[in-house]
């Protein structure tokens, strides 16, 4: 979709969706053959004083996410020293450690001798925090495709807590590899539709699986005191997180669990669910995540449900996985600020278990002074982030 914020921005507002046939890798025997996948994107030119090979493509794409960040947040050298850093992933360095493997398969010298420092898990955050100077927390969490909604979650909470001023929280991934696809192929839980302007977007009648999406996003987040001091300019504030497990099965979304999860955001934010003007779905396009995240609202919201608007970005991206939640979540803040809503795209209406408004296909004008951003991830993990204009 771009790079940048207001390249992002300003293409989702024409409401299209940018999945495109996989160009990264050899399809010819994978069912799937498209993927949101960022192409045209030379690192060397972005980066020109560091190596691009030494890194994992993941921790390049927070890289340059994370750069946005801080230039926009115009923080001082002392500001930095006091900067913490908080990723959120779900698989991570996996394109090295799946070229990798493979090689050792063939020739067990073949190694390089950075494997270890390219690969681990958390390379990102620690690159990060070398390169722009960050000398506060630094941690990855993972949790699946709730990783980083569950980071920012987890940042808001140290922030109030005082643990932590200020800390850049984000999330990344790069997961167009044969080993994920054709995991995601075993689970029949990926579509196969062949050609790219064929899909149907999440909670669609003829919906069948999700699609694949790379990218990264971060943002600075920090207490009010800290904000108001430097004269920062302020998107919206965080106000309430809700997070819990659905303890039933590592696979199957649990109803129950995930309206709890939304109302423990709702209290810890002081908020009658009627306060909530937009929420930024979840949204994969599995048959039966996307019903039962329905089910879900309904338990929250009753009947009101059906007045709440609600939308899945993932449809205009593919599923970013990990770094899903806090691309959403930047996505969710300009919607606040421009008062505009992003549509579920490639929306077909039909499905009765799937009834609710998802803004289908066209953008919509609407004040938002509360809204909330929803994550279900594999082993029933939930996060729930809600956001203030």
């Amino acid at each position: 979709m771009g790079i940048g914020v207001r390249k992002n921005w300003e293409n989702a507002a024409l409401a299209k969706n940018y999945i495109r046939n996989i160009n990264s890798i050899d399809t010819s025997t994978l069912r799937t053959k498209i993927a949101g996948e960022i192409q045209d994107i030379d690192f060397k030119l972005l980066f020109p004083d560091i190596r691009p090979d030494r890194m994992d493509r993941s921790t390049l794409l927070a890289l340059l996410a994370a750069q946005e960040a801080l230039e926009e947040a115009k923080l001082t050298d002392e500001d930095r020293k006091k900067t913490g850093v908080l990723i959120g992933t779900c698989f991570s360095t996996i394109q090295t450690k799946e070229s990798t493997y493979l090689k050792l398969a063939i020739n067990e010298e073949g190694m390089s001798p950075l494997i270890f420092l390219k690969s681990m898990d958390n390379a990102a955050a620690g690159e990060i925090a070398i390169r722009f100077g960050l000398k506060g927390i630094n941690q990855t969490t993972f949790a699946a495709c709730s990783s980083s909604t569950m980071a920012v979650g987890e940042a808001y909470r140290l922030i109030r807590e005082g643990y932590a001023e200020r800390i850049l929280v984000g999330g990344m991934e790069s997961p167009i590899t044969r080993f994920i696809i054709r995991g995601w192929e075993k689970l029949h839980l990926i579509s196969d539709t062949p050609q790219y302007n064929e899909i149907k977007g999440p909670f669609s009648l003829n919906r069948n699986g999700l699609v694949l999406g790379e990218g990264s996003g971060f943002l600075v987040l920090e207490s009010e005191k800290a904000a108001i001091k430097r004269h920062a300019k302020v998107y919206c504030s965080i106000v309430g997180f809700g997070t819990n497990c659905d303890g039933i099965n590592l696979a199957t979304p649990d109803a129950d669990s995930q309206s709890l999860a939304m109302q423990l955001a709702l209290d810890e934010a002081k908020l009658h669910k009627e306060s909530i003007d937009y929420i930024n779905l979840h949204g994969t396009g599995t048959k039966m995540n996307d019903k039962i995240e329905t089910e879900a609202m309904k338990k929250v919201w009753g009947q009101e449900a059906y007045k709440v608007p609600m939308s899945a970005t993932k449809s205009q991206i593919g599923h970013t996985m990990g770094a899903s939640g806090v691309i959403e979540t930047v996505l969710t803040a300009l919607m606040m600020q421009e008062n505009i809503i992003l549509p579920t795209v490639c929306f077909e209406p039909g499905d009765p278990e799937c009834d609710l408004d998802y803004v289908p296909n066209h953008c919509r004008k609407k004040v938002i002074n509360y809204s909330m951003k929803v994550s279900f991830g594999f082993g029933g993990t939930n996060a729930v982030i809600i956001l203030k204009k």
